[in-house]
C-alpha cells in the first residue's frame, strides 16, 4: 500500500509541479529508514524479502527527492482533485 501512495504522489507533484505535498523531512526520514532496514536485512538476520521490500521504499523514496530537487523552485497552490 505504501509503494502506491510513493508512486500516486510523485504523479500529482509532476502534474501540478508543485512540492507543496511533499514536506522533505518526511522524505529524508524515510530514506534513511529504507536504509537502516536494508542494512539490518543484510547484517543481523539475513532475510531476502525484508531487503527487497525496503530496497524498493529506498528507490521510490530516492525518486521523490530526486522529483523534490527538480521542482522545488516552482512553488504554486495545488488543488487535489477529491475522487
Amino acid at each position: 500500500m505504501t509503494l502506491v501512495t510513493h508512486i500516486a504522489t510523485i504523479a500529482i507533484v509532476v502534474e501540478t509541479k508543485s512540492v507543496e505535498l511533499m514536506p522533505f523531512s518526511l522524505l529524508l526520514f524515510g530514506f534513511i529508514n529504507a536504509i537502516v532496514w536494508m542494512a539490518y536485512s543484510l547484517i543481523y538476520e539475513i532475510n531476502i524479502y525484508l531487503f527487497i521490500c525496503s530496497a524498493i521504499g529506498a528507490f521510490l523514496t530516492a525518486s521523490e527527492i530526486v522529483i523534490y530537487a527538480l521542482y522545488r523552485h516552482k512553488v504554486k497552490t495545488c488543488k487535489v482533485k477529491s475522487a
